[in-house]
């Protein structure tokens, strides 16, 4: 669940869809069935400019979503550990500039995308001491706050914009 205008939410359901609601009313946007969706897990959900960043966990993929039609603009990543690949994709954010932060838990990494979901780099690894990355945000300071499941650990790193 995310917090996008007064009066208005946007909630995964657990299955495939994703509203965005009014509180004090009914859904402004439904999004169906995604394509190649499954039951599974919840979307982690990030906004940004009218767009709304979900990482399916269950496909192993991130994808954007226009925000006013609920059309779906591109996708990224597939199975796997090569460097445009996600195995279990969890938390996702966004810096200041749109850049796209996802978290991909099964490979101890964060990737960093462009706006337009192309891979830039692998921002922080198990190099890093990353481990099961979980969710992410940023503090009041920017810097990149991760937890990481199973430990209880909440890592902060120092962020410098990448101008992609």
């Amino acid at each position: 669940m995310a917090y996008i205008r007064p009066n208005e939410l946007i909630v995964s359901a657990h299955n495939t869809v994703a509203h965005v609601i009014n509180i004090s009313d009914e859904p402004v946007i439904h999004f169906p069935k995604l394509k190649n969706t499954i039951h599974g897990e919840s979307y982690y959900i990030a906004i940004s400019d009218h767009k709304y960043i979900l990482s399916d966990v269950q496909n192993h993929c991130l994808r954007v979503i226009n925000g006013i039609t609920g059309e779906e603009l591109f996708t990224y990543g597939k199975k796997g550990n090569g460097p445009e690949e996600l195995e279990e994709p969890r938390g996702v954010c966004v810096d200041k500039l749109g850049n796209i932060l996802v978290a991909d838990r099964g490979n101890n990494r964060i990737h960093l995308l462009s706006p337009d979901a192309k891979f830039i780099c692998h921002l922080l690894t198990e190099k890093d001491g990353l481990i099961g990355p979980q969710k992410i945000t940023f503090d009041p300071d920017d810097n990149l706050v991760v937890s990481e499941q199973g430990l209880g650990t909440i890592k902060f790193f120092t962020y410098d914009v990448i101008i992609a």
